[in-house]
């Protein structure tokens, strides 16, 4: 019998290529989501669609009737916000599912996650690391590097602008080598109760995987560096988003070590290049939309 399987998060940017990977493979895939007729639109017709809010228990218990696995992939909102999808929505789930300890919760978190790691969500990412860790299921926590779909992002028409020098390399990963390497996972008990890096194989800066991205992407596209004080300016006049400084200029110092030597040995190599992407976001029509820097 194929699993059955529960996604929170589904029609967000990384939600989609993991669902259509689990349906390519099989399960049988719930989708929880608060704008069912959005979520509609961009999944897969074999995914089954509930209306349900990380807010309502009830309905979170009613969505997680007769599911194998719970695949939580949460927004990070501000710590002050009154309800925060990343931290209070992965409790509600586990509250939700509490007597049901067979279920297998799975989440998706960040690259080198630490309590006190200076990065404006990384608190709540390993909060709801450790409740999962300690509610008594079977778990998965994957921390994936940075993927190539913030790429697009970062499109203003045929600009592609970024803040800073950004001088350090990251192993860029695609939601769909990611997703691959996931679904893989959930057919392994035996990797589970386990925490896995996810990194591509390739090491580049910013600047080397953006020009990379927009010539096979749109070889007019232009890769243009503002300063940083330009965009605190920004911040300052509400042109940004409020922690858009504080990433970008974290971003600026952050050295990756390579960490996925034992995911690689597990599950395989990523194979997907930044022209592999782009090809496959025109194949599919799933382009990421873009964003205020």
């Amino acid at each position: 019998m194929n699993k059955r399987i529960l996604v929170i998060g589904a029609h967000g940017v990384l939600g989609r290529p993991v669902v259509r990977r689990l349906v390519k493979k099989g399960f049988n895939v719930r989708a929880l989501s608060r704008h069912t007729s959005k979520a509609s639109a961009v999944l897969p017709e074999e995914v089954e669609i509930v209306h349900g809010d990380l807010r309502d228990i009830n309905s979170l218990i009613a969505a997680a009737q007769n599911v194998e696995i719970i695949y939580l992939n949460l927004a990070t909102y501000a710590h002050s916000s009154p309800f925060r999808p990343e931290l209070d929505g992965t409790c509600n789930v586990l509250k939700a599912v509490e007597d049901r300890k067979d279920i297998l919760i799975a989440k998706i978190s960040g690259f080198g996650i630490t309590l006190n790691m200076d990065w404006p969500d990384a608190f709540q990412k390993f909060q709801a690391e450790e409740a999962i860790r300690s509610s008594g299921h079977p778990f998965l926590i994957t921390r994936p590097t940075v993927f190539m779909e913030t790429l697009p992002l970062f499109l203003r028409g045929r600009l592609l602008l970024y803040a800073g020098h950004q001088p350090f390399v990251r192993y860029w990963i695609a939601g769909d080598d990611y997703a691959r390497q996931l679904v893989d996972l959930f057919q392994k008990p035996a990797c589970w109760n386990k925490m896995f890096n996810i990194q591509g194989c390739k090491a580049l800066t910013f600047r080397e995987a953006a020009l990379r991205f927009a010539k096979a992407f749109d070889p007019r596209i232009k890769v243009i560096s503002i300063p940083l004080l330009a965009l605190r300016i920004a911040v300052f006049f509400r042109l940004a988003r409020p922690d858009a400084f504080k990433s970008m200029n974290i971003a600026n110092n952050i050295h990756e070590p390579f960490q996925s030597l034992n995911t690689w040995e597990e599950l395989g190599r990523p194979r997907m290049s930044i022209e592999d992407y782009v090809h496959s976001i025109r194949t599919t029509g799933d382009i990421p939309r873009r964003h205020r820097i």
